[in-house]
């Protein structure tokens, strides 16, 4: 009966230890020398993105005083690197017309903004803005320093409220 005993004790444990092998798992655990597939970093969406309200123009940091119509004229800067301004006069008229553009971030800080030729745009024409400012999460500024011919190069700032 033991010598029964000890065959019966065999036998059991062969099976455990057959019914139990590593590969009858229907998936792998990676080990840790296992390179998993990285995640890919979320595209931030650039500041510049989105409708702005004109909310004040500077010539050498002095304040032009847009008046109240013409501070609702609207940029809209969008995705896919186009632009559209609603251009409003100091009179509050609407200005006629299609006044786009495009758009694209050269540097940190820096974009270049050009119009249709067509377009006769209020605040863009060709212009490289040299530097952008965030004021805070709902203001930005864009500077461009200009120069004609034979005269002192002047800062003209456009600066934008997010609508």
């Amino acid at each position: 009966m033991r010598k029964f005993k000890s065959i019966l004790y065999l036998l059991f444990f062969s099976l455990l230890f057959a019914s139990c092998s590593n590969d009858d798992l229907p998936y792998s655990v990676p080990g840790p020398s296992t390179e998993l597939p990285e995640t890919p970093e979320p595209v931030e969406k650039d500041i510049l993105v989105a409708k702005w309200t004109v909310n004040g123009l500077f010539l050498n940091d002095m304040d032009l005083q847009l008046n109240d119509c013409e501070k609702t004229a609207t940029i809209d800067f969008k995705e896919d690197g186009t632009l559209e301004e609603h251009i409003v006069e100091f009179d509050c008229k609407v200005r006629e017309g299609e006044f786009l553009g495009t758009w694209k971030k050269v540097a940190d800080n820096n974009y270049e903004i050009r119009t249709s030729v067509e377009s006769s745009n209020a605040y863009f024409n060709d212009a490289e803005f040299f530097e952008m400012t965030v004021v805070n999460e709902q203001t930005i500024r864009l500077s461009q320093e200009l120069q004609n011919e034979g005269e002192n190069a002047y800062v003209l700032t456009l600066e934008l409220v997010k609508k």
